[in-house]
């Protein structure tokens, strides 16, 4: 009896013993639980989020590109609009950061869309995020006439484009602004969007041929580019001739389109040293006096054309 009575005794202390190290049981409710779980959830979610979206839009933010950032080939002055605006603009290129590693493509084909950008020949990355654009812009040559029955307005008018026929924006400068050839062809096709090639073939060789005597042009006062209608017969297949006329009136026939003479036709080259060489006699000759001079023949047309000179001269 003793020996039992003492062994629940030690039983009783160790029990009392237990409890009182792990202390009371706190009993904890089901939705306090769930709570703490969506606590620690969300705390979570929110750092994982941080790392893949909070801190890389922080980031893209400071170091967003601006477009004082970006420093282009000087642009001519013909030019009224801001063409690196324009293409920072059109190009969403606010939305890159200057640490992207497609920055320097990115800003390429944004200013390679412009219209008034002939060619982007290269785009450097320089620190503090700067980004340099050597390019080539457009340079106009002339004006194509419109005329007014292809106009909204009904009214005639002009529209300038470029040694490649492109057509430019018409509201970056005045007529008065650029002195250049006229382009006058019948039957005109229309054209297309502006930054685009006029897809009149006539007009390309136009526009060829006036970026071929842009030097010569106001020497020889010359005032435009015409097309020589063909016969009936061969004017569907036949190729384009083209003449300048001056505003003395006299005509030139220059013939084929630049590269493009037929068998027996003078060069391109020839045409060009024919009218420099005509350019003395042609500026001596008064309004009264109207040469045809067809530079097809070559040399022979520039002793026609002294020839026709000296027997129209009046005396003084």
């Amino acid at each position: 009896m003793a020996a039992s009575s003492r062994r629940k005794k030690s039983g009783k202390a160790t029990s009392n013993g237990i409890g009182s190290l792990l202390g009371p049981v706190v009993s904890i409710s089901p939705n306090l639980l769930l709570g703490v779980m969506l606590l620690l959830a969300c705390t979570i979610g929110g750092v994982l989020g941080w790392k893949k979206w909070g801190k890389p839009a922080l980031v893209q933010t400071a170091t967003a590109l601006r477009v004082d950032q970006i420093s282009a080939t000087r642009q001519p002055t013909w030019i009224k609009a801001d063409v690196c605006s324009e293409a920072f603009r059109d190009g969403s290129l606010g939305e890159l950061s200057s640490l992207d590693h497609e920055l320097a493509y990115k800003v390429f084909r944004a200013f390679e869309l412009h219209s008034w950008v002939a060619k982007v020949n290269r785009v450097n990355k320089g620190p503090k995020g700067r980004v340099d654009v050597d390019l080539r812009y457009r340079r106009p040559v002339a004006w194509v006439e419109i005329p007014s029955s292809m106009s909204p307005q009904n009214e005639s008018g002009i529209l300038p484009i470029d040694a490649e026929a492109v057509l430019l924006p018409p509201t970056d400068f005045q007529e008065a602004a650029i002195p250049m050839l006229r382009i006058t062809i019948d039957e005109l096709i229309p054209w297309g969007p502006v930054g685009t090639t006029w897809p009149d073939p006539r007009v390309v060789g136009a526009a060829q041929l006036a970026a071929l005597v842009e030097g010569n042009w106001q020497q020889m006062q010359l005032h435009g580019i015409a097309i020589v209608a063909p016969p009936a017969e061969v004017r569907s297949s036949g190729p384009a001739v083209y003449e300048l006329t001056t505003r003395s009136g006299h005509r030139l026939i220059w013939g084929s389109a630049p590269g493009r003479e037929i068998v027996g036709e003078a060069s391109t080259t020839q045409k060009i040293q024919l009218l420099r060489r005509l350019a003395a006699e042609m500026g001596d000759t008064g309004p009264t006096q109207r040469w045809e001079i067809d530079l097809r023949n070559g040399d022979r047309a520039l002793s026609g054309a002294r020839t026709a000179g000296r027997a129209n001269r009046q005396p003084r």
